[in-house]
């Protein structure tokens, strides 16, 4: 786990500490405690933070945390092809920013993808690539 990912279960964990009080913590008050807050509007991706850490709170005492989040399909928005290459023709008196707007462009590479791109990552004609949730993917160089 990532140290932002630790940091984020320990402030989830804290803030269910507070909701209790003196109260113990059981399955049944976790349930409760998720529940007030989807009541409350809390965003699906972030009742599935607080899920996760009082998931594992309950795997350590030998319990399972069961407690359904519906979460909705995102699409990456849609950059057209006429925008790409107006940001393209700005950047073609700058090589290196023409190079890494290419590769995001042409690649799909995420900015943090593109910031820790090394010579060893380029294959003969294909780029490995170790991106968001440590998954590797090979991408095809044009």
């Amino acid at each position: 786990m990532s140290h932002e990912t630790a940091y984020r279960y320990r402030g989830t964990l804290l803030r269910y500490q507070k909701a209790l009080g003196q109260i113990a913590p059981t399955l049944e008050r976790s349930k409760i405690f998720l529940a007030h807050l989807r009541k409350q509007g809390f965003s699906p991706s972030t009742l599935r933070i607080y899920r996760a850490a009082l998931q594992g709170f309950h795997v350590w005492r030998g319990e399972n945390l069961e407690f359904p989040i519906r979460m909705p399909h995102h699409e990456p928005p849609y950059v057209p092809a006429d925008v790409v290459a107006k940001i393209l023709d700005f950047a073609r008196t700058r090589p290196a920013d023409y190079l890494v707007l290419r590769l995001f462009s042409d690649a799909g590479l995420r900015r943090e993808e593109a910031a820790n791109l090394k010579v060893k990552n380029v294959i003969e004609k294909a780029l490995h690539i170790r991106g968001k949730g440590d998954r590797d993917r090979t991408i095809p160089l044009t």
